[in-house]
């Protein structure tokens, strides 16, 4: 059974479990918050948590001002605002870098939700559309403004906005994902943690308090780090099974019972009511918070003299996460509900007394068509192909941005975007494929896992849906589109001959080749859009495409020579293996003073890969022709001439306005040539 708080026998409040650290930047909860309090753990409040409700506020200026819609109200709970609740010790100058993009999740809630409120719904879907685009636009760009900020201020930017954005993503699950049945709590809870922004609460901690872990570190927290995602998750599901239901029952398909909460999961499982399912989880969250109590103090208990104080500071700083957060549950409006609302669910009902619900949730093994079975299995091999990462979110942005500032019909944009992916997975399978690559983002190549048949059956595939996808936008679309295929075969034409002949090509050739081959996607869009473009038509952003197609390639280039990530995903020095010709090596190659370079690339043709040691002499042949720097300053100049470009596109918009997103993209994507860059090939 689980344990309640004991009270103290002098005060008679509750005696709470302290943590493993005595706090600094945080005071107690107020006694008033503490009504009803479930945990033996106990909740903190950061001491300076006014600073969130001000950047709560600014958030909601910044959002009016650039003209955003009506929305929920984004005002913190009574107990205070959420994250001085759940990260009261955190860094008070991150906290603020995590609470403005906090602030924006709740509005990107309501566009999941469909919960945005348009002044004008009488004009009907069409308009309805064209506001939520606007809308999207605003919420992206204030995101996109701050990340820039935070790269600028901050040296681990880049770190936290990535995790961030995996938070962020992390409660967007489709709903095939979501009507499955599971077989106990443990099932649901284990599949939720992986469809959850909880994940990444513990880079989130690092982040926060400055704290790094070695693997085996984080090898020992894992398990009790679980606990802390599961209990938070149950505490939710408690709170928003009202909530949950009046959204289920209006937005999406009332007759299935199925779906994401653990207290609707119990129902089902016990045959139990609301109430009673209520009090199975709550039961399920307090087992499950004494085991992380019990595993805590045995993991501090085990540790080394030389870890214990570290473990202890992030368990600490775990426990405080679900502690606040129960609070914060409990006094927060956006899981207010109306009880006389009759589809409300009572805490007598049963799943069949639902309103407008069913019991039943067997599985239909009638409808259904032979064309979905068809056409799944190239889809799977898509799925798997890894350009379904970060590169592609980077490359999407890019070519979705401009868009919004030409004004494109938003069915437009989603149409050519899908296309792009399309024809960018198609041509990363073909490329793998020519260039005999086993890796490919650090999982194996599509050929490798389906067979080189299928991969190029699923290839031909991906590129005759693109085919079909670009004739319904406009009749010159399909023109544009053969266009930009011929520069893109070309270019990747020109660098299967210099593989095959062993023929250097020089520092322009190349470039030609990337403004076929990468650039040509880039163009591609932007031609496409352009087209499609409603306002701002004479805008000229096909040379600053180019520009980012060259980047991100050259950059490529540098990333696998350089990145120790990058060789994890893509294999060590991968592009020697496969025999092309990156930036550094035509650089190095023109300004060697001997040819051990050229005879080692000689030896790749022969022996089809070089081995470790042939690889350190090619790394320190570039290194004697200085070639990554040489890159580096290269990679610099094209910035600063996107840069340039940029602020040129943008001096010539209706409204003088900032493409704070393509200017993240590009923060991001800096690149910082370390000291180090050649210290494992000495």
């Amino acid at each position: 059974m689980a344990v309640l708080p004991v009270e103290d026998s002098n005060t008679g409040k509750p005696r709470f479990i302290p943590a493993l650290v005595t706090p600094q930047r945080s005071l107690p909860m107020p006694e008033r918050f503490l009504e009803g309090y479930w945990y033996r753990a106990e909740p903190r409040m950061c001491s300076n948590s006014e600073f969130e409700n001000k950047i709560i506020a600014k958030v909601d200026n910044d959002w009016y001002q650039r003209g955003g819609c009506p929305i929920r109200p984004t005002c913190p709970a009574e107990s205070g605002p959420l994250l001085s609740a759940i990260f009261p010790e955190g860094d008070p100058e991150r906290l603020r870098n995590l609470a403005y993009l906090n602030a924006l999740g709740f509005i990107q809630d309501d566009f999941i939700d469909d919960d945005l409120v348009y002044p004008d719904r009488s004009e009907g879907q069409a308009s309805r559309d064209v506001l939520r685009k606007r809308y999207e636009t605003i919420l992206c760009q204030l995101r996109a403004k701050e990340y820039v900020e935070i790269f600028n201020r901050d040296e681990a930017g880049t770190t936290f906005v990535e995790t961030f954005e995996h938070w962020a993503r992390g409660g967007i699950v489709q709903d095939s994902d979501i009507e499955r049945n599971f077989e106990d709590l443990d099932d649901y809870v284990t599949w939720r943690i992986k469809h959850s922004g909880t994940l990444t609460y513990g880079p989130v901690i690092k982040y926060l308090h400055h704290i790094t872990l070695t693997d085996e570190q984080e090898e020992k927290v894992c398990p009790a780090l679980r606990l802390i995602y599961a209990i938070c998750l149950f505490a939710n599901d408690i709170f928003s099974v009202e909530v949950d239901w009046l959204y289920h029952q209006t937005r999406s398909k009332p007759d299935e019972t199925t779906f994401s909460n653990g207290v609707y999961i119990a129902m089902r499982l016990n045959d139990v009511t609301v109430a009673e399912a209520k009090q199975i989880v709550k039961e399920k969250i307090l087992e499950d918070e004494g085991r992380f109590l019990r595993l805590r103090d045995q993991i501090v208990k085990d540790a080394g003299e030389e870890d214990r104080d570290l473990l202890a500071r992030y368990l600490s700083y775990a426990q405080w996460i679900y502690s606040g957060y129960l609070v914060h549950l409990k006094f927060t409006p956006r899981y207010r509900f109306d009880p006389g609302n009759p589809l409300c669910p009572r805490p007598e009902h049963k799943l069949k007394d639902l309103p407008g619900g069913k019991a039943s949730d067997h599985e239909s093994h009638v409808e259904g068509n032979a064309k979905g079975a068809v056409n799944d299995h190239p889809q799977r091999i898509n799925n798997h192909s890894p350009a379904n990462g970060n590169i592609k979110s980077e490359k999407n942005g890019v070519i979705k941005h401009p868009s919004s500032q030409e004004n494109v019909p938003e069915r437009s944009v989603n149409i050519i975007t899908n296309v792009i992916d399309l024809l960018h997975s198609s041509s990363l399978i073909i490329d793998d494929i020519e260039d005999n690559s086993a890796l490919r983002r650090g999982q194996p190549s599509a050929h490798m896992v389906f067979g080189t048949p299928q991969a190029i059956n699923a290839a031909n595939y991906l590129f005759v849906k693109s085919l079909a996808e670009i004739q319904s936008i406009f009749p010159e679309a399909v023109a544009i589109y053969t266009d930009e295929l011929q520069n893109l075969h070309l270019g990747q034409g020109y660098e299967l001959h210099w593989t095959f002949h062993g023929g250097c090509p020089t520092e322009a050739e190349y470039i030609q080749m990337i403004d076929g081959k990468t650039g040509g996607l880039f163009r591609m869009a932007s031609r496409l859009m352009k087209e499609q473009a409603t306002q701002n038509r004479e805008l000229n952003v096909e040379d600053l495409l180019v520009l980012m197609g060259r980047f991100f390639q050259i950059r490529d280039d540098f990333q696998n020579l350089e990145s120790a990530d990058y060789a994890r995903a893509k294999g060590s020095l991968s592009d020697l293996d496969e025999g092309k010709y990156s930036f550094m090596l035509i650089h190095s190659l023109k300004n060697a003073k001997d040819n051990q370079l050229k005879s080692l690339l000689r030896l790749r043709s022969q022996q089809g890969s070089l081995t470790t040691e042939q690889k350190t002499l090619v790394m320190n042949a570039l290194e004697r022709t200085k070639s990554m720097e040489y890159t580096m300053a290269v990679l610099e100049e094209i910035q600063a001439a996107i840069d340039e470009r940029l602020e040129e596109v943008e001096a010539g918009l209706v409204g003088q306005e900032v493409n704070w997103v393509i200017r993240a993209i590009m923060v991001r994507l800096r690149v910082s040539f370390p000291d180090s860059a050649f210290r494992t090939y000495q």
